[in-house]
């Protein structure tokens, strides 16, 4: 199960690397959610900023795969 639920991650994560950098940055992670109407504005504002902050572990401000990874909470 654990190996299916990343392989899902991980097509989620292709899809939201726009310029197939493997690192996904703010304004990418952006605009997948404003065309998808999840965030809508939210997506602009300092929580989302914060969201994202707490999930780049390394402070470079991109998420890796890795991170991306680490995010999800897994049921265990």
């Amino acid at each position: 199960m654990f190996l299916a639920q990343v392989r899902n991650l991980w097509s989620v994560f292709a899809s939201i690397d726009a310029d197939g950098s493997g690192e996904v940055d703010v304004e990418e992670m952006q605009a997948v959610l404003m065309r998808s109407r999840v965030a809508g504005d939210a997506a602009l504002d300092d929580s989302f900023g914060s969201w994202l902050d707490n999930i780049d572990a390394d402070g470079d401000g991109t998420i890796s795969f890795s991170e991306f990874v680490a995010a999800y909470p897994f049921n265990k």
